[in-house]
């Protein structure tokens, strides 16, 4: 069975404990909130999900914070986690789609597509009621194969290129006030007109801020990101 991007928790609920069914805490913070994912997985998360840190899986060679691993890496990660290459896989989060995101377009670089965000991530899940438990979950290790798949990543060259040959629609998914150089202070720094002003941070690029994503988090991330993303910046 394929899995679509996103799955409601109705129906992770339903599909739980099943045998080829992989959960994965992916929750990560940015360092000034002073938050320890980790330490919350411990105290709750879905039954059965392991803890996938961001911070860990990555190319250790490389100064700069979570760049790709190499395949042989990331299956050794993955596989430590009880993930085979038949698996299904959800992730989900504690605070939107920062990381649970990005390690579903890892699973996808790496050549795994049956993969899925959970649409509300963890705080959905526990505000519905559903179950959690506390603890590490430590799993025996599987085969997992990874076959990277370069098509899938942009290097700084590409991009580069980009700009003038205008292929690709580029998203940058900051906040509009950390890509604005001066928003106004007399409306939300989320304003399609801090978009605009944006522009200067890469040409080509659409703006879809913090706040636009907290709103979709909250109900069907993937359609809500198609609808509501800003006019695309900079020059037409």
């Amino acid at each position: 069975m394929n899995l679509p991007t996103v799955v409601t928790t109705e129906w992770l609920a339903a599909h739980l404990g099943e045998p080829d069914l992989r959960v994965i805490d992916a929750t990560w913070y940015l360092p000034v909130l002073k938050r320890d994912a980790g330490a919350e997985y411990l105290t709750a998360h879905v039954p059965g999900a392991v803890y996938f840190d961001i911070d860990a899986v990555k190319d250790t060679s490389n100064p700069l914070p979570h760049m790709l691993p190499e395949a042989s890496g990331f299956a050794a990660a993955v596989g430590a986690l009880e993930i085979g290459d038949g698996d299904r896989v959800v992730v989900y989060g504690q605070k939107y789609l920062i990381a649970s995101a990005r390690v579903w377009w890892s699973f996808r670089v790496f050549g795994h597509d049956r993969v899925a965000v959970l649409d509300g991530g963890l705080p959905k899940w526990k505000a519905e009621g559903r179950p959690v438990e506390a603890g590490a979950v430590t799993p025996p290790p599987r085969r997992f194969t990874a076959r990277a798949r370069p098509e899938l990543v942009r290097d700084l060259a590409r991009m580069r290129a980009n700009v003038d040959s205008r292929r690709e629609q580029v998203v940058d998914a900051r906040s509009l006030t950390a890509v604005s150089s001066a928003p106004s202070r007399s409306r939300a720094p989320d304003s399609a007109a801090d978009a605009s002003r944006a522009a200067s941070a890469c040409p080509t690029t659409v703006c879809f801020g913090a706040r636009t994503a907290r709103s979709c988090h909250r109900t069907r991330s993937a359609r809500c990101s198609t609808r509501r993303m800003s006019t695309p910046a900079g020059p037409s």
